[in-house]
């Protein structure tokens, strides 16, 4: 898309269009003899060009370098696909780990199928909007990297066994500089617990959720999840002090109001804590 802006005076030219791999319409873009793992979208001698991107590497051990999506009538349209392969070999190259084709990051190129791509029939190029890092929506592109960090050691704590629960957010100031990372704990105890006769207040006995148990994140001016309730990657973590989790927010957009959610499984029974756990990301 190039460097330049709306308002430059004079324009900056420095992107790439259909055809070319400049503005100015020189350099254009190959449509035969392709270096290895390489290939390009062409058609015509009217229209041909659209870009060179590479299909696979000779890295036996990240190959899918095409990750592919199919959208059914009623499914979302939102485009989501697993790039860990693109990205790992960008890493081992930029790093010279194997000795493997040289692929640097250079981007992500995003096509429909030919059959779709080069079809001038409306009933089947479909019309989809794509938008940049600096789009003037709230749907900006995203790169997600996901790990488990999780931990669960439960200590002396007892598990909360009944469906009717309460569980408050504790260290959440509310307001997080955009380069923090913030440790979330929760409290956790019976919503009505029993009467029994101690000296103690039953409302200071913290309990924990189950292994199971998730959270996920929501961005309050859209109501989308940012981060999505995943068995694998948003486990909430325990240790003798109760359940916990941290979250990076470099990850969120900044001046902008996000909401926890909590996930759990209790007796065969799912239940989701809608609480009002918000806080807000800011420059700095």
């Amino acid at each position: 898309m190039g460097s330049g802006t709306y308002l430059d005076s004079p324009y900056t030219t420095n992107g790439v269009n259909w055809g070319y791999q400049s503005y100015e319409g020189t350099n254009p873009w190959p449509i035969s003899s392709f270096n290895a793992y390489v290939t390009a979208s062409w058609s015509g001698s009217s229209n041909e060009g659209g870009g060179v991107w590479f299909t696979g590497s000779d890295d036996p051990t990240h190959t899918n370098l095409t990750p592919t999506q199919s959208f059914l009538y009623r499914s979302e349209k939102d485009l989501n696909l697993d790039v860990s392969d693109i990205v790992k070999v960008w890493y081992s190259s930029s790093n010279s780990i194997g000795g493997y084709t040289d692929i640097q990051n250079n981007g992500f190129i995003v096509k429909f199928e030919d059959d779709i791509e080069f079809s001038t029939d409306d009933a089947v190029q479909p019309i989809l909007k794509f938008f940049s890092i600096d789009t003037h929506t709230i749907y900006p592109p995203t790169l997600e990297l996901k790990w488990d960090d999780s931990s669960f050691e439960t200590g002396s704590l007892n598990e909360i066994s009944t469906s009717d629960l309460f569980v408050a957010l504790d260290s959440n100031p509310g307001v997080f500089n955009k380069d923090s990372v913030n440790r979330f704990r929760l409290n956790v105890r019976e919503q009505y617990p029993t009467r029994t006769f101690q000296t103690s207040s039953l409302y200071t006995t913290n309990k924990y959720l189950n292994s199971s148990s998730l959270y996920a994140v929501k961005d309050l001016d859209t109501n989308e999840f940012v981060i999505n309730f995943d068995s694998n990657y948003t486990k909430i973590s325990c240790d003798s002090n109760g359940n916990y989790f941290d979250i990076y927010m470099n990850g969120l957009e900044p001046e902008r109001y996000y909401k926890v959610l909590i996930k759990t499984t209790i007796s065969g029974s799912t239940i989701i804590k809608d609480d009002k756990y918000y806080f807000k990301v800011i420059n700095g």
